[in-house]
């Protein structure tokens, strides 16, 4: 399974609710963290997504796998990684206007996938 990272809050939550779902099955999950390589070329530190990394771990239910995914457009690069009919699992905010992970869920699942969506404030 894998979890896409939006925040430190959210992706924890739906790393909880996926240690809940999978708790007698030892799932592993997948954490994916798209890096927008831009223009100019200036990349975030290595050591700051490390940081982000170690912090998951430290708080996570469940034991993942990180993979960082350097790209020019994180939708596209996703479809690439993922493999077909991929279980995803997503962490954002419900609301009454498409948020931006609402808006990824929604093309997930027209592309084929099943996603979970973890609301979480």
């Amino acid at each position: 399974m894998s979890v896409l990272y939006t925040t430190h809050a959210r992706t924890l939550a739906a790393l909880r609710v996926v240690s809940q779902l999978g708790a007698r099955l030892e799932v592993r999950a997948r954490i994916l963290i798209f890096q927008v390589m831009p223009l100019n070329g200036r990349l975030v530190p290595p050591r700051y997504l490390e940081g982000i990394i170690q912090a998951l771990a430290r708080e996570s239910p469940l034991r993942f796998n990180a993979q960082i995914c350097l790209c020019r457009h994180s939708r596209e690069s996703l479809r690439q990684f993922l493999p077909p009919h991929a279980l995803i699992a997503i962490g954002g905010k419900k609301r009454w206007w498409p948020t931006r992970e609402h808006l990824l869920a929604t093309q997930l699942e027209r592309d084929g996938h099943d996603v979970i969506f973890v609301d979480w404030g």
